[in-house]
């Protein structure tokens, strides 16, 4: 009966069949030698990682990000506690670099000031409705860009939750109020001439509203 399968093949293979079980034996040991140190380094990792540090539970989880990503207030107060102290030499150091790195360009916007103010002062005192309107204008346009831009700044600082995102701020911050301020204090005195010259030469002449 010749049969089929597994118990027919070996009843055909006869000697050879027998012969090759060795051969089997040998194979399936040097796999399961090779798998055993595959996985011994990466069994004996984990077991050092779970000496080392034990699982924590939910509420430790919990809590450890608590504390690894702060509060929003408390964000705001790390970031504009770290950028106040800097703003003073923020702008003096803005107004060092204008005036040796952009000579040219300083003494172009101050000449730009003097001739703003005295063209404001000679509109106020010809054409009081006029020239309000227009600082009116003005003033709302940049208290609109100083708040969006501070409202932006704000809203940044309260996400900053790592200390990178905060320095990076911080020194964003300095650097922006530094130009601002620098700018207010070196066209202000340019203004102010130049405004006084307007209101000079406009007292001499009638207003036309």
């Amino acid at each position: 009966m010749t049969g089929s399968g597994p118990k027919a093949k070996m009843r055909v293979d006869g000697k050879e069949g027998l012969m090759a079980f060795p051969e089997i034996i040998s194979s399936t040991k040097t796999e399961s030698a090779e798998l055993v140190e595959t996985s011994a380094p990466l069994a004996l990792s984990l077991l050092q990682i779970s000496e080392q540090k034990p699982l924590l539970s939910r509420s430790e989880l919990i809590n450890a990000e608590k504390q690894s990503t702060g509060s929003g207030l408390h964000n705001l107060a790390a970031v504009f506690g770290g950028l106040i102290p800097e703003i003073p030499a923020a702008i003096s150091k803005q107004i060092k670099d204008d005036f040796k790195h952009e000579s040219s360009a300083t003494f172009l916007k101050l000449a730009e000031s003097a001739a703003l103010g005295f063209g404001s002062a000679v509109l106020l005192a010809r054409s009081p409705v006029l020239a309000k309107t227009i600082l009116a204008a003005g003033g709302l346009g940049g208290t609109y860009y100083i708040l969006n831009g501070s409202a932006r700044f704000a809203g940044d600082a309260y996400l900053a939750n790592t200390a990178q995102e905060q320095n990076a701020l911080i020194n964003s911050g300095k650097l922006s109020i530094g130009k601002v301020g620098a700018n207010l204090l070196e066209t202000s005195p340019a203004l102010l001439l130049g405004s006084a010259g307007g209101y000079s030469l406009s007292s001499r002449l009638g207003k036309l509203d």
